[in-house]
């Protein structure tokens, strides 16, 4: 049995190691979901090196829209256009709506480069990541791409399966202390900047972009008040615009990019939000004269008007220069163009508008992500004091160093504000230290223990020894604080499996290792101490006027009996008195004189005793068999273990248990048990026969075989003149049944009490 919770408690250990170390898996929604999966394994002390591996996984329409963007940016252009973060640079794209392997290779270069920022690399929580390349990297791109990457070679616009791209890296420590957050969200963007695009004019208007004047019909580049350029639609000479004039600017997105450099349209399809921002400044003569912001998608023939303010029509500015913000998320998922239409009717003229500072900005967001991060660190580096509020964090302590885990799932808002420290050192939270606290505090508690028990034996005579048992519940609180003392050890996280956001610190470690070692150190004294006899009080003897006080175990005296009134009775084999309290059955009481039973069994009867163990059963035994008389027990129990617990060195033991190697079955005593007892019969010097446990004997077989058994056992032992004791637990056989088996015996002695 004690095994069994052994092992239960170890596969418990285990399973919360195993369930702090595996990350939580979300499920996939209908939309589909982003995962960023990262590891880092390191190893150091003041400074920790190494590497790591992250894998981008998109499933759904999340892979759909990822698996598009690569398409468009890298199959269709050739050269990515001015605008994105790597413009001119090429993509080898062939055009053919489908996403080679070489094309993928051009994407994932960037990637890299966008993660490596120039050498400077990526600030990851504690880290420094650099460089980045693909996780199987071979000496052909188009090969190493199409072994990194799942779910984007060879696919096209009708495509479904799930997208992982997968990159390795190499990890160096940035800081030595610091309280460091949890999440990364600067690799989970990171494959999405690349399509980002930010369209800035130039202040002087060298080219048209990202809305020029340049060649386009009533517009021109004029200097206001000295100062920067801007586009103005109207009449040079006189500095006013006309009456029933039309003007259409320049609509082009990049005026250098070939075939058509004058055409390319703004490409939208990108982007998870988008705006156009730009400065004014003047007035128009009335509402009959107007400035929009006009888009058309292709064929670029049919033109819309973008809201400016409340309508389309750009408002008067207020002051020198107005700002003025035009959402252009309706353009999401299009390659259009832009124009600005100027319009003055016939009534009047005025200054007209002067425009610049153009911004186009369409960036692509992560969106929802659900990010996972292991990190495997060997040193004397320690995580501690989390502070978490929305994602979930595991820690696990190692003599060889720390494990740590982070969950969590952001939206648009950002990344959760979780933090953790990390410390290279500390002496308090270091895990070696720590574990050598664990070591000996443990070892301590289950030293301390059996110490005050060994004590409280040792305050006992020899003889009363076998009749003291330790305090089970005492040693099993042992047991668990030495359990919970690894176990928050290794998990100092484990309170989280309950829903409770604690983190057992190292000077909270400390503190209950020292508690725990104090506690049961003088815990364990004080209970035991409780326990050790008492003298009783000197009593009147039976021919001797004055008993001397004598020390009598308390657990056979007052313990069990309760508290009864003192008398004095002869010891049958040194004559000397004993005081034992009134009612005390002298078969069962023990000198302390001599170490045998105040009053012996006659030798030769059959007796049948209720005792809660074998310990009565054996002392009557063994004061039978002084001078070299044989014996033999007869029992369910295991032979080595009752061998050991009372120091059995002659007497043979044969064990009666179904399904035992070795053992007599129950269920054929006759004539397997008689046979056992054949050679102590033949010796003929008496000698005595235990039967141990008969009421576990009935109950793996049954009565009538116990019964018929006996009743051949007794009477070969009647006529060798052997002495047969039977033991039975009080309790365990119903008033008939033991009525039936007393009928075999010469004499019934209930010590239920007194044993």
């Amino acid at each position: 049995m004690g095994n069994a919770r052994r092992a239960l408690l170890a596969l418990t250990l285990v399973l919360f190691l195993f369930w702090t170390v595996v990350p939580t898996r979300v499920g996939q929604g209908a939309a589909g979901q982003l995962s960023v999966s990262t590891d880092y394994e390191l190893f150091g002390t003041s400074e920790l090196h190494g590497g790591g591996h992250v894998t981008w996984s998109l499933t759904g329409a999340r892979a759909a829209e990822f698996r598009m963007r690569i398409v468009h940016l890298f199959d269709e252009y050739p050269t990515i256009p001015r605008g994105f973060p790597f413009a001119n640079a090429a993509t080898k794209g062939n055009g053919d709506g489908r996403l080679d392997a070489v094309e993928g290779a051009s994407y994932t270069d960037l990637l890299e480069m966008q993660l490596e920022a120039g050498g400077r690399g990526t600030q990851a929580q504690y880290l420094t990541l650099f460089p980045f390349d693909l996780r199987n990297k071979v000496a052909d791109p188009g090969t190493s791409f199409d072994r990194s990457t799942s779910g984007l070679v060879g696919t096209g616009a009708n495509s479904s399966a799930a997208v992982e791209v997968r990159f390795l890296f190499e990890a160096n420590t940035s800081t030595t202390d610091a309280q460091v957050p949890l999440s990364t969200a600067v690799l989970a963007q990171a494959p999405f900047d690349i399509f980002s695009y930010e369209a800035l004019e130039d202040p002087t208007f060298a080219w048209p972009f990202p809305i020029g004047p340049a060649g386009a019909v009533g517009w021109h580049n004029v200097s206001v008040a000295g100062g920067p350029q801007a586009m103005w639609a109207g009449n040079l000479a006189t500095g006013r615009y006309e009456n029933n004039m039309d003007a259409f600017s320049m609509t082009t997105a990049d005026p250098t990019y070939a075939p058509n450099p004058a055409y390319l349209p703004f490409d939208f399809r990108f982007a998870s939000r988008a705006s156009i921002t730009f400065n004014y400044s003047g007035s128009l003569n009335d509402a009959g004269d107007w400035l929009h912001l006009e888009y058309a998608p292709p064929p670029y023939t049919s033109w819309s008007n973008v809201t400016l303010g409340s309508g389309a029509d750009l408002p008067p500015s207020v002051g020198a220069w107005t700002q003025e913000t035009a959402d252009l998320g309706g353009l999401l998922g299009q390659r259009v163009r832009l124009r600005l239409h100027f319009h003055s009717d016939s009534v009047g003229t005025g200054p007209g508008f002067y425009l610049r500072d153009f911004q186009i900005r369409a960036p692509v967001d992560a969106g929802e992500v659900t990010a996972g991060d292991a990190h495997y660190l060997i040193g004397t580096l320690s995580f501690f004091d989390p502070r978490v509020g929305a994602g979930g964090v595991q820690i696990v302590r190692t003599p060889g160093g720390e494990l740590m885990t982070y969950s969590a799932s952001w939206g648009s808002s950002g990344p959760p504000g979780d933090t953790i420290r990390f410390r290279t050192f500390d002496a308090l939270e270091n895990p070696q230290i720590l574990f050598g606290v664990m070591i000996a505090a443990c070892y301590a508690i289950s030293r301390f223990q059996e110490s005050a028990y060994q004590a409280f034996l040792d305050a006992h005579p020899p003889v009363y020894r076998p009749l003291l048992h330790r305090a089970k519940w005492l040693h099993r609180t042992g047991l668990i604080a030495n359990g919970l003392l690894i176990l928050f050890y290794f998990v100092p996280t484990v309170l989280g499996f309950i829903g409770l956001r604690v983190f057992v610190s190292g000077p909270a470690y400390w503190i209950s290792a020292v508690a725990g070692v104090l506690v049961f150190r003088f815990g364990s004294r004080l209970y035991y101490g409780q326990r050790l006899d008492r003298a009783p009080p000197i009593v009147e003897g039976e021919d001797s006027p004055v008993v001397p006080k004598i020390i009598v175990p308390a657990s056979v005296a007052a313990g069990v009996l309760g508290q009864r009134k003192q008398v004095s009775l002869r010891c049958q084999s040194c004559a000397e008195l004993q005081v034992v309290p009134e009612g005390t059955d002298p078969r069962a009481a023990t000198c302390t004189n001599c170490g045998h039973r105040l009053r012996r069994l006659e030798e030769g009867k059959r007796y049948l005793v209720v005792a809660n163990g074998p310990a009565l059963a054996i002392s009557w035994m063994r004061d039978l068999v002084k001078g070299g008389r044989p014996a033999i027990i007869l029992t369910p129990a295991d032979p080595e273990r009752l061998r050991r617990e009372f120091k059995i060195k002659k007497a043979p033991i044969v064990q009666i248990a179904g399904r035992v190697a070795g053992a007599v079955d129950p269920k054929e005593l006759d004539p397997g048990g008689l046979r056992a007892m054949l050679p102590l019969a033949r010796e003929g010097k008496g000698g005595v026969v235990l039967y141990d446990g008969l009421d576990q004997i009935v109950a793996q077989g049954s009565l009538d075989d116990v019964i018929k058994f006996l009743r051949k056992a007794n009477d070969m032992a009647f006529v060798h003149g052997v002495t047969v004791i039977g033991r039975v637990s009080p309790g365990r056989l119903a008033d008939p049944d033991l009525k039936r088996l007393n009928g075999e015996f010469d004499e019934f002695l209930d010590l239920s009490a007194q044993s």
